[in-house]
């Protein structure tokens, strides 16, 4: 699977923009996630889907190809 080609290099960056992500606004202050320590999410085991790359895939599987899928990553 494409999506496994995508390796997460633990930098933070996506838990740092999620003000920009409508379903997560929820969890943040100031645009960071508040389960953010340093560079590691403290909820990962129980994270919201829209925190999962398969899960949000699963969502636009039908709109977009799992290559381009994975170039946005």
């Amino acid at each position: 699977m494409k999506l496994d080609n995508f390796v997460c290099i633990q930098c933070g960056e996506c838990c740092r923009h999620i003000d920009l992500v409508e379903g997560l606004k929820h969890l943040q202050t100031d645009g960071i996630c508040r389960y953010l320590d340093g560079n590691t999410c403290i909820i990962y085991d129980h994270r919201p889907d829209l925190c999962n790359r398969y899960k949000v895939y699963e969502m636009y599987k039908n709109k977009i190809s799992e290559e381009e899928f994975v170039k946005k990553l």
